[in-house]
């Protein structure tokens, strides 16, 4: 009886023992929640102004500088490269144009927004995880490059002018069930203006990674028209 009284007495007290310990992890959690959110507040007050530790861009740690700074860091690495030329040929004429003309380089205003606002989106959670991400094991930001081609076709337009060429079409003219005048078709040609766009984007690491300014030797590439009759 004694036994039984007792397992009795112990089986009631395992709900207690449930109910207590649901409870403790309750508080324990939001004790835990509470903490990390008034850490990150503070972290956050901390790095108001600067960019999150941890933070690269191009293998370039800026942790703890400002979007100003950023922007001004590859202000002067493009300061560095507005002498180089590029040269471009072609069939008609060639041209030579100034990185400074188009303002080739880097995207400093890009670059110096995306690595300020890591860590800034409407989303918390995403933030607490690519803060944490960055101060355990960094982030790198891939470099970002720009230029005008707005003022490269602009400076490019004499020469597009002589590369264009229209198709002609063929010519047949009939009299009396015989050819009398008979003209054949010729294809045309004009300047590839996308494809001369994907080659200025393929020269960006080279004229970065230079050291000194660099003289870049481009071709036009041109496209041939082919006439509606033929």
């Amino acid at each position: 009886m004694k036994i039984l009284s007792f397992k009795f007495r112990f089986l009631k007290k395992i709900p207690k023992v449930g109910k207590v310990l649901f409870w403790f992890l309750v508080g324990a959690f939001l004790g835990l929640f509470l903490f990390i959110s008034f850490a990150f507040i503070i972290f956050q007050s901390l790095h108001r102004n600067v960019i999150y530790p941890g933070v690269s861009v191009n293998g370039i740690d800026f942790g703890g500088k400002t979007e100003k700074q950023v922007k001004e860091f590859f202000a002067k690495k493009n300061e560095k490269i507005q002498d180089t030329r590029f040269v471009f040929t072609s069939e008609a004429e060639i041209a030579t144009v100034s990185a400074k003309e188009i303002n080739f380089g880097y995207d400093e205003d890009l670059l110096s927004k995306q690595a300020f606002s890591l860590g800034r989106s409407n989303d918390v959670v995403t933030n607490i995880s690519l803060i944490f991400q960055a101060y355990i094991n960094g982030l790198n930001l891939p470099p970002a490059y720009h230029y005008s081609d707005t003022k490269l076709i602009a400076i490019l337009s004499p020469i597009i002018e002589k590369l264009q060429i229209d198709p002609i079409d063929s010519l047949f003219t009939f009299r009396s069930g015989r050819v009398t005048v008979f003209k054949p078709s010729k294809d045309g040609r004009t300047a590839d203006i996308e494809g001369l766009k994907s080659l200025m984007s393929t020269k960006f690491l080279a004229v970065i990674s230079s050291s000194k300014p660099e003289t870049i030797v481009i071709e036009i590439p041109v496209k041939v028209l082919k006439p509606k009759i033929t």
